[in-house]
């Protein structure tokens, strides 16, 4: 089921996130820390952030941000 898999890809981004940004335990973690926490390679981590940080700049979001500041 594609909508299962787009979710569970946006869950993992989210963790991804949460915990190179220390949003999830204060703590800034690097990619190859949290690769084992997640149960994934370091680089499919680097993806995933890459694609969570590129959702978050897109025009979409900004204009909601900006509508929103």
């Amino acid at each position: 089921n594609a909508f299962l898999s787009r979710s569970i890809k946006v869950e993992q981004e989210q963790k991804v996130i949460g915990l190179y940004y220390g949003l999830e335990n204060d703590l800034d973690l690097n990619l190859k820390e949290i690769a084992p926490i997640v149960g994934l390679s370091k680089e499919r981590v680097r993806q995933l952030k890459e694609n969570a940080l590129a959702k978050l700049r897109s025009t979409e979001n900004e204009r909601l941000l900006t509508e929103v500041a």
